[in-house]
């Protein structure tokens, strides 16, 4: 059987010394050489991220660079200027284990009409937060043993994705859910759009890759970073009203409605409670206080999943307000 050719697209942005990493690790794949190329989408970098362009691989690299207008657009510029007919989105800050390609290309030689995706791990070390090494064995309970599985389409995740080159364009390529750049839920609104029309979902277990993911290190900024999303989760339900449903981390934090049954209007009034400024500090006093004597994962762990969800209550509200009302009932 021939090979197929790959295109790994990794958009980048003022990350050099991350991205210099995730090149490294591709120098490692197991994938010939001859049969994949690296197409890096400089999304107008400040640094020295054209430096780049000079390198050497064992690959062949092509550097691409444009006036800054966020990551989708960065993806589909990489896209319709690669050539391989299998396409793989990393972000720059991915670093995916040698077998992470072939194990890919395996899933779609296996399955016709996929949206392909590795399993994915938290990079976490030793001298990372006592949250970053919780909230990471959180993360790996969650992934597919090594056989693989096939998930949801909210399991999509631009930053380690893989489909066919002419599905990606039929399917309408990325998209800016909120119009301002940092795509926020384009990975979601991607696979809501590849799931209507009749594509499956599959991670594989042989293609492991490390997300070095800065805002798992801190509480404080993996919550802020949360509302944000929460926030900009109103825009992609004004888009497509049915993923509500999909998205468990919303289901219990909207506005209070009539056909609502009474477990969950207990539950959405003690998310409302929660996101209070008053109960938000207590909580945060006592994370602090656990962290510092009682630093055990079975209290610490509830605490950071309440004080996150306090977050994403007031995020989603603040879009709500901001960006108006939402039919969030079937």
């Amino acid at each position: 059987m021939t090979e197929p050719q790959v295109s790994v697209i990794i958009p980048t942005y003022n990350r050099i010394a991350s991205l210099k990493k995730t090149l490294a690790a591709l120098e490692l794949q197991t994938w010939s050489h001859d049969c994949f190329e690296v197409v890096v989408v400089d999304d107008g970098s400040t640094d020295s991220t054209p430096e780049i362009a000079r390198a050497q691989f064992s690959f062949p690299l092509r550097y691409i660079r444009q006036q800054n207008q966020g990551s989708a657009a960065a993806r589909n510029r990489g896209a319709q200027e690669s050539s391989g007919s299998l396409l793989i989105f990393i972000d720059d800050d991915i670093l995916p284990e040698p077998g992470y390609i072939a194990g890919l290309v395996a899933e779609h030689q296996r399955y016709p009409r996929i949206v392909g995706m590795g399993t994915c791990l938290p990079f976490i070390q030793n001298d990372d937060s006592l949250f970053a090494r919780i909230f990471a064995y959180t993360l790996d309970a969650r992934e597919s043993g090594p056989e693989g599985s096939f998930v949801p389409f909210t399991e999509c995740t631009t930053n380690n994705l893989s489909v066919e080159r002419e599905d990606f364009f039929e399917l309408g390529m990325m998209q800016d859910v909120a119009g301002d750049g940092p795509t926020w839920w384009g990975d979601v609104d991607f696979g809501y759009r590849a799931m209507q029309a009749g594509y499956q979902f599959r991670r594989s277990g042989k293609a492991v890759c490390y997300h070095d993911d800065y805002s798992v290190k801190n509480l404080d900024i993996f919550c802020k970073r949360m509302r944000q999303a929460a926030r900009i989760s109103v825009l992609l339900l004004k888009k497509y009203p049915g993923v509500f449903h999909h998205l468990p981390m919303l289901v219990d934090k909207a506005p209070i409605s009539r056909q609502d049954p009474p477990a969950l209007i207990i539950n959405k009034l003690f998310h409302a409670v929660t996101a209070l400024e008053p109960f938000r500090w207590v909580l945060r006093l006592l994370v602090r206080g656990f962290e510092a004597l009682i630093p055990d994962p079975r209290i610490l762990r509830p605490l950071y999943r309440w004080l996150m969800s306090s977050y994403i209550y007031e995020g989603f509200h603040l879009g709500l307000r901001e960006y108006g009302p939402v039919k969030v009932q079937s």
